[in-house]
């Protein structure tokens, strides 16, 4: 990331989330070792809840990317337009 381009707020607080549905999908795992969950497939369910929580950081940061990328299009077109217009009244002074 160049030192000019920064990060929109939403893309941070998705990247946050993303790192909290982590957190709270193996700490539910870590809960249910301690509280000695009985089930015949404690492994399976624990994989479960860590794979959905993975899977929902991954659609939270892919919102996030998409968001930065529309910000920073619509920034980009904003220069190009303006560089444009100046061209085009530097030509029609000429």
């Amino acid at each position: 990331m160049k030192a000019e381009e920064k990060r929109m707020p939403t893309t941070l607080l998705l990247m946050v989330f993303s790192w909290l549905a982590v957190f709270g999908g193996v700490s539910t795992v870590i809960f249910f070792k301690l509280a000695k969950y009985k089930d015949d497939n404690f492994l399976i369910s624990s994989l479960l809840v860590i794979l959905g929580s993975m899977l929902l950081a991954a659609i939270l940061r892919m919102f996030g990317n998409i968001g930065q990328m529309v910000f920073d299009s619509t920034k980009n077109l904003k220069v190009l337009l303006d560089e444009n217009k100046r061209a085009k009244d530097v030509l029609n002074e000429a």
